[in-house]
């Protein structure tokens, strides 16, 4: 009787997400759908801030597909952070190639109380006069009229924050399996087409990959000054937004913005040690929850197809789960036949979740960008 309740409540859920999303999506705005010629109304001026550290190695792509966008109003300020190794010289580099386009600065120092990458940020900001500022990150690829798109959408929609959702670049078949996973469950926590209303508290979004604000409200709401030792700043950025009262606005746009996450899923799961516990707040309850949680909502319905009394719940939340799959395949780059092992991505991303808990008790703190933060500091600051 309890695994019959449990197939059907997984069963519920995943109907309860999927079958309005089914409806509703295509009210988030897609940036493909655009004119070819489009513009925004006003031609806002924006900034393009790009922190690195130590990514030598990608760098130069992101700031030529920067510089080489096809919207007048762009200028790009990309952020040394200590890095150790040529990182600096390489963004020099792009710098001299496109003088009128791309500024690099250096930070030499950390200031206590800071985290890294937030301040790297906070540099690239503070000598920008744009009426918009986007924080995007070293290893991310943006097709020529990305930004341009972008614009016109924020601009049309009164979008203090918007968020361009990247398409990820899938290498290896366990790539795929790990971030069909994450794409689903994105899915499942955040209704997109909810993120612009102001009732939805819940329903926020932000990404490394494209985070743009409106100039203004950012400052009113205090930049980053006001989470200085942020972890997942990102995200923290689209839901303080939110909670403040601006506009937040998702896009869609397949192949405007793309980003490799990591080789392979082990290395998908480091790149993660450091932001799941975070973005969890360091809360050990919310761990447990979050990694049961993930494990039976895939591996519930994929047993209970073998099991009678379970079978037609189960039916019925792999029909939900093959939806969401297609459908999120289609616009992210990730293919939905990846969701035939998503009880294996699954298991990975628990494991993930409680690998960075573990690592960061064990350590007393995170260890990010050659910085060491106490569990302690950082619990304070948030």
């Amino acid at each position: 009787m309890a695994a019959q309740i449990a197939a059907w409540l997984v069963a519920g859920l995943w109907t309860a997400r999927v079958v309005p999303a089914v409806f509703k999506l295509s009210s988030v705005p897609d940036l493909n759908r655009l004119a070819p010629d489009c513009m925004p109304v006003g031609m806002p001026s924006l900034t393009v801030v790009v922190p690195a550290k130590d990514e030598g190695a990608g760098i130069e792509a992101t700031l030529r597909s920067l510089a080489l966008q096809d919207y007048p109003g762009v200028q790009v300020v990309a952020v040394n952070d200590r890095s150790t190794d040529d990182t600096g010289l390489r963004m020099n580099g792009v710098a001299t190639e496109f003088p009128e386009r791309v500024r690099a600065a250096h930070v030499k120092t950390l200031p206590a109380g800071w985290a890294g990458k937030v301040h790297a940020m906070t540099v690239g900001v503070e000598g920008a006069t744009s009426d918009y500022v986007l924080f995007t990150d070293g290893d991310v690829w943006f097709a020529p009229d990305a930004l341009r798109r972008a614009l016109t959408v924020a601009v049309g929609t009164g979008a203090d924050h918007f968020v361009c959702l990247p398409t990820l670049r899938v290498r290896r078949w366990d790539e795929g399996v790990l971030l069909a996973v994450f794409q689903v469950l994105g899915d499942f926590a955040v209704r997109m087409w909810k993120v612009p209303d102001a009732r939805a508290k819940r329903d926020f979004v932000g990404v490394g990959a494209f985070n743009m604000v409106r100039r203004s409200a950012f400052d009113e709401l205090g930049g980053f000054a006001r989470r200085p030792l942020e972890i997942v700043e990102d995200l923290r950025l689209g839901q303080d937004m939110k909670a403040a009262g601006y506009r937040s606005v998702a896009a869609f746009g397949t192949g405007l913005v793309q980003v490799h996450w990591a080789a392979g899923a082990l290395g998908i799961m480091r790149t993660l040690t450091k932001n799941f516990f975070a973005a969890l707040q360091f809360r050990l309850a919310l761990v447990f929850v979050a990694a049961v949680g993930v494990l039976g909502m895939f591996w519930v319905p994929a047993i209970g197809l073998f099991v009678p009394g379970m079978r037609a719940a189960s039916v019925l939340a792999v029909t939900m789960l093959a939806v969401t799959f297609g459908r999120g395949g289609l616009r992210s780059g990730v293919s939905g036949w990846y969701g035939l092992l998503s009880p294996l991505g699954s298991a990975g991303v628990a494991g993930a979740l409680l690998w960075s808990t573990a690592v960061t008790l064990r350590q007393g703190g995170i260890r990010w960008r050659g910085t060491f933060y106490s569990l302690a500091e950082l619990r304070r600051s948030r």
